[in-house]
């Protein structure tokens, strides 16, 4: 599978190598595996931050003077 985003070659080796033990059938198959597997991890590890809250505080620091939070 031709890799034509911004992954780059890192990925597109890895379903060759996936597929090459005979663990899977083809390589879409493997991309969703590992989405699927992505997308459980971010779930599994709790509770975000919302947006606006990371802005104010970064605003509410730069404000105050301070660079980092």
């Amino acid at each position: 599978m031709p890799s034509n985003d911004a992954t780059g070659k890192r990925f597109e080796n890895s379903p060759r190598e996936e597929i090459a033990p005979g663990g899977s059938t083809d390589q879409r198959e493997v991309i969703r595996n590992a989405l699927r597997a992505e997308i459980r991890k971010g779930a599994d590890s709790g509770a975000s931050i919302p947006a606006a809250q990371v802005f104010a505080e970064v605003r509410a620091a730069l404000a105050a003077g301070r660079a980092a939070v």
